[in-house]
């Protein structure tokens, strides 16, 4: 699950994640975050790299497969908008917390280009590429993180995660 940070998604859209980025990790300086890969001090271990990119190769696998892939449209009581949702890859946001903020939605957006914001996916890629293990992160969109995203979330989080579970049933072939 993730919260929506593009205006042009939806309840229920997937995000197939290029890349995730850990927005809250960092050092507060001129009263605001300024962010840095994790497992990087600016002044110790410095590096121009910011975030953690999926292997080329398996997103280009995952994009095949998704090939003409959709998903039925979500009923109107879990958010559905009528249309089948959006299944699109960009860049996932991870962070601390729960996103319940529309100034906050945009400064991500803004910031970071985020398409979508959760809590482990960079978790998950920084230990993954650690080791040496390839990673990817799907998200079913539960909220819109704005002022509405805790009502939201409740709402549609059952149907939401049926959605993003067929889409990685989808996929696995392409992942083995």
């Amino acid at each position: 699950m993730a919260g929506g940070l593009d205006p042009r998604l939806h309840i229920g859209d997937i995000v197939i994640a290029d890349r995730v980025v850990q927005h809250d990790f960092g050092v507060i300086q001129d009263e605001r975050l300024a962010p840095y890969q994790p497992g990087h001090v600016p002044f110790i271990n410095p590096t121009e790299r910011f975030g953690y990119p999926v292997e080329p190769a398996l997103l280009d696998r995952v994009n095949r497969r998704l090939e003409g892939f959709a998903v039925a449209a979500l009923p109107p009581e879990a958010g559905g908008t009528g249309r089948p949702p959006r299944i699109t890859t960009g860049t996932v946001l991870t962070g601390d917390q729960y996103v319940h903020c529309d100034a906050t939605r945009s400064r991500l957006r803004d910031d970071f280009g985020g398409l979508a914001v959760e809590m482990e996916g960079g978790a998950l890629a920084q230990v993954c590429e650690a080791f040496g293990i390839s990673w990817l992160v799907i998200r079913a969109l539960s909220d819109l993180a704005g002022t509405d995203s805790g009502l939201d979330f409740n709402l549609f989080v059952e149907e939401v995660s049926i959605s993003s579970a067929r889409v990685l049933l989808h996929l696995l072939p392409a992942l083995g």
